[in-house]
């Protein structure tokens, strides 16, 4: 007896119908073949791929029915009742895998891919384009892109179905039950990815809106659609329920101006048409508003109430703004809820703290100092940051010190000074130091190391007990490592020329509280061009500059870190990279709680100037 094989229908029977290929063999019964094909595919199925599965189903099959399926085998029972699934009907299915990525298993049907994609080109296709394109960017997001895209649906979904909500396709679930998302209105899409550059992202969705277009415009429906178009009379169908096709403005080719109006209603998302209507209904639009529109658009304007309802406060001149304005209310409301869930640093003093910025540019050998070190060329670019910084510091609320070119003795005196101020008034304190630096340590303007661990010992809270509890903050722009040798190039590094560089010490404090975020990994050295500035500075200026009010200070540094890995030094034939390190002994998150407007100085450095080759 042969072996169990499963068969195609013949060519004759593939043109004389709707296409099924069943499953056949001369020797046992195709219903056993089609159920030992069906718990095979359930046998290879992971729970990603049953979740995308049940997601595709949503229009066929009611929730609670697939909300109890335990597996896959649940959810063909399903189908098989619904008519969509049998031993000579497998087209269903095979859409199913197709959508899925699953092509490895159409062979347990004895299909191939290239079959199941020339049918669904010829209209065959049975499932909804809507949720085919969901499911596309579904397994094309990162669990970052997710997070950030979870974030930002707290202005559309309560904080109680949010926390339920794990990944793409259920967040698009809860946004579907609260008729934010639509077939025919995937608004809300684009707001969620506006934080975001994933223009792949975008066009999968603008190519759905395109094709939703085209079957609006053709009112009757085609069989190319894709999707079977509704019934044309009311007869009840037992076929799998199909959604309204999408229907585009009535546009009136004498009419220009009600062209326009009609337009711009239908680019309205349902919150800014509900709220539209709720304040016709409630005499809050101007009545010369109202009656333009209808005027324009060829209809008789509504009658006006006498009087206003009470409670309403006055028509918003800019209907847009205003649901904007919502938005960025509610985004604030869900910060704050986030900030209450999360231990946070008080970070609502005005000025923030004292930030001061050292910026030895010249550098010098003293004879007298035997660790004075020789040959430490000057730091061309470190204005640039030094500007830079000043610039970033003033806009989240502190007052900025700075110092040029000084010691390792007043560098030293100053930490001295930090540490017998009186910081009572202050949330936090912030420095940054800009110099030649090695393992460890960074160098003053005489060429002479300090060790960063003895800066930082000067404010701990057991000396500058005003500071106690206070974050304290340090951002090292030196390098951590060996020197290079430079180039003719814009490329420099911020490395001591000695030679024997001790092994990598400790630089932590043994307290909690602070942060210090070096520019480099210990070991490396850290590049800074001559006309932009430091890659380092470079990007954490960026950063602060665009995300410093919506997300924690470490999230922040985590991105910087992925942006300076973008960049490219090129030297000697080889191509170097570079990686920045914070580390921590904070106890609670840092987030700034406002932004002072401030003049961004003339060069703030973009992304494609930091990297610039050696």
């Amino acid at each position: 007896m042969k072996g169990l094989i499963l068969q195609k229908n013949s060519t004759e029977s593939k043109m004389a119908a709707l296409p099924s290929y069943g499953l056949a063999n001369d020797a046992i019964d195709p219903n056993f073949n089609f159920r030992r094909a069906l718990k095979d595919i359930d046998d290879d199925l992971t729970s990603s791929d049953i979740a995308s599965l049940k997601f595709l189903c949503r229009d066929f099959i009611p929730a609670f029915k697939l909300e109890n399926a335990k597996g896959s085998l649940d959810v063909f029972r399903q189908l098989e009742n619904k008519g969509l699934l049998g031993s000579n009907n497998l087209m269903f299915l095979t859409e199913l895998l197709y959508r899925i990525q699953r092509a490895d298993l159409l062979r347990k049907l004895a299909w191939h891919p290239d079959q199941v994609s020339r049918e669904i080109e010829r209209g065959r296709a049975q499932l909804n384009p809507f949720r085919v394109m969901l499911l596309e960017v579904s397994e094309e997001l990162t669990s970052r892109d997710f997070d950030d895209m979870k974030f930002m649906a707290a202005a559309y979904i309560s904080r109680n179905k949010l926390e339920s909500v794990d990944n793409f396709l259920s967040l698009a679930i809860a946004l579907e039950q609260g008729m934010k998302l639509t077939s025919d209105n995937v608004h809300v899409l684009h707001e969620l990815l506006q934080t975001q550059e994933r223009p792949d992202l975008k066009d999968i969705i603008q190519n759905y809106e395109a094709s939703i277009s085209s079957r609006g415009r053709n009112s009757k429906g085609s069989p190319d659609d894709g999707f079977p178009p509704p019934p044309m009379d009311k007869t009840p169908q037992h076929g799998p329920p199909v959604p309204e096709p999408f229907q585009p403005p009535q546009l009136r080719p004498d009419n220009q101006e009600a062209n326009l109006v009609a337009m711009t209603q239908n680019m309205m998302g349902p919150a800014q048409q509900g709220y539209q209507q709720m304040m016709q209904q409630a005499g809050r639009v101007p009545g010369s508003q109202v009656q333009q529109t209808a005027r324009v658009a060829g209809q008789q304007p509504p009658e006006q109430p006498q009087e206003p309802p009470a409670g309403l406060g006055p028509a918003p001149a800019d209907l847009q703004a205003t649901i904007q304005r919502e938005l960025e209310l509610r985004l604030q409301e869900e910060r704050a809820r986030q900030r209450e869930e999360m231990p946070c640093y008080r970070m609502d003093r005005n000025p923030r703290g004292l930030a001061v910025i050292v910026n030895n540019l010249q550098f010098f050998h003293d004879p007298r100092l035997p660790n004075s070190r020789q040959r430490l060329e000057n730091r061309e670019g470190t204005n640039v940051d030094r500007d830079n910084l000043i610039f970033i510091f003033n806009k989240l609320g502190f007052e900025v010190e700075t110092r040029e070119n000084i010691t390792h003795n007043q560098l030293i005196d100053l930490f001295n000074q930090v540490r017998y101020a009186d910081h009572s008034n202050f949330d936090c304190f912030a420095a940054c130091i800009l110099s030649h630096g090695s393992q460890g340590q960074v160098y003053g303007s005489d060429s002479v190391p300090v060790s960063i661990r003895d800066l930082a010992e000067e404010i701990k809270s057991t000396k500058c007990p005003s500071l106690g509890g206070k974050p304290k903050l340090f951002f090292i722009q030196a390098c951590q490592g060996r020197d290079e040798q430079p180039g003719i190039s814009d490329i420099r590094v911020d490395a001591g020329q000695a030679p024997g560089l001790e092994g990598f010490q400790e630089t932590i404090p043994n307290e909690a509280d602070f942060l210090l975020s070096y520019s480099t990994i210990p070991g490396y050295v850290s590049y800074r061009s001559k006309t932009q500035g430091s890659w380092f500075i470079t990007k954490l200026v960026e950063t602060l500059d665009n995300m410093g009010d919506r997300h924690d200070l470490l999230s922040i540094l985590i991105k910087v870190n992925e942006e300076v890995g973008k960049a490219i030094a090129r030297k000697g034939g080889g191509e170097f990279k570079q990686s920045p390190a914070p580390v921590a002994t904070l106890r609670k998150k840092i987030f700034f709680s406002f932004l002072r407007d401030t003049r961004k100085p003339q060069v703030v450095p973009r992304a494609s100037t930091v990297n610039t080759a050696v």
